[in-house]
């Protein structure tokens, strides 16, 4: 005989009384994210858009200019140099610090001994602070510094880091990359903790080498990182700023003068925040276009 059902004590609509409580109480805590969000990144993202479009000064009343001030920024001879030397940064960093922490995560992660020391030794410059950094590598780069008298050494002499604009955009990617390689490593290193230990001892047994497992089970094992990371990658390097601005304030002659440079210099520069925020928005675009390839390779891995 099949034992009866127990007693429902609650009915269908408490039931459903109790899961809408559930639903506000979520909403309730969502309230301070969304306010926070809104006040601090969407309400200044709309404020931007909109002095676009403005003839501002801080002094006198906004005056509607229209398209005048996306007109000014296109016409300006500095655009294109900018869009060059941001372009010219990113394939910099693309060559040298987006393999970097590859081949660092990679060597880390073939090490039979002291792996969490070189972990923690190739984190650390991502944990000081970037005004110390950049004071540093500025004394490095000077005439007389301390990469000059390491190459005196070795025959080369006299390399113009910061003074050149041969040279000032490559030590801007070689400082930053140093800065910013570990963070970047660590997480690779953690992509490589995903992989079967039995795939790599499987792989010994059949007689593979080191670069055998590194090219046929390593490099697949990262793919879907590594594209994440691409994307992040190009986003954070067309952002590029806070380096020119403190080493070599756009310099010499605009060598490092980046998109973001000049949107800095329109603002609180020349105090023109209409082309300012012109710009912004036009910049804005672009980052939110590899924002939603990011997102797009993100769904992707996950889906995997």
């Amino acid at each position: 005989m099949r034992p009866s059902a127990p007693y429902d004590t609650v009915g269908p609509f408490k039931r459903r009384l109790q899961r809408s409580r559930k639903k506000i109480l979520a909403l309730l805590f969502l309230i301070p994210a969304v306010a926070i969000f809104g006040i601090f990144l969407w309400y200044p993202i709309y404020l931007g858009i909109k002095i676009g479009f403005v003839n501002y000064d801080l002094v006198k009343d906004p005056v509607f200019v229209g398209m005048d001030n996306y007109k000014t920024v296109l016409n300006d001879p500095l655009l294109g140099k900018a869009i060059w030397n941001t372009t010219k940064y990113m394939a910099y960093g693309l060559v040298i610090g987006y393999f970097l922490p590859i081949l660092v995560a990679v060597w880390i992660a073939e090490m039979r001994r002291y792996q969490n020391f070189f972990r923690m030794a190739v984190y650390i410059p991502a944990v000081l602070p970037g005004i110390a950094i950049y004071t540093l590598w500025r004394w490095m780069y000077e005439p007389q510094g301390l990469l000059n008298t390491w190459l005196g050494y070795i025959g080369i002499h006299g390399i113009p880091w910061i003074t050149s604009g041969t040279w000032s955009m490559f030590s801007m990617v070689l400082m930053d990359t140093w800065a910013g390689f570990g963070s970047t490593a660590i997480l690779y290193i953690a992509a490589l903790g995903a992989i079967s230990e039995e795939t790599y001892e499987a792989a010994e047994i059949d007689g593979a080498g080191v670069w055998k497992r590194i090219f046929h089970i390593t490099i697949p094992g990262m793919k879907n990182v590594m594209l994440v990371l691409l994307v992040l990658q190009l986003i954070g390097s067309a952002q590029a700023f806070q380096s020119m601005f403190v080493v070599t304030e756009g310099g010499p002659n605009n060598s490092t003068l980046t998109v973001l440079y000049l949107i800095y210099r329109y603002a609180f520069v020349y105090f023109k925040f209409g082309p300012a925020a012109a710009l912004g928005t036009l910049f804005f675009i672009t980052l939110a276009s590899l924002s939603a390839i990011y997102m797009l390779l993100n769904r992707k891995q996950e889906g995997l």
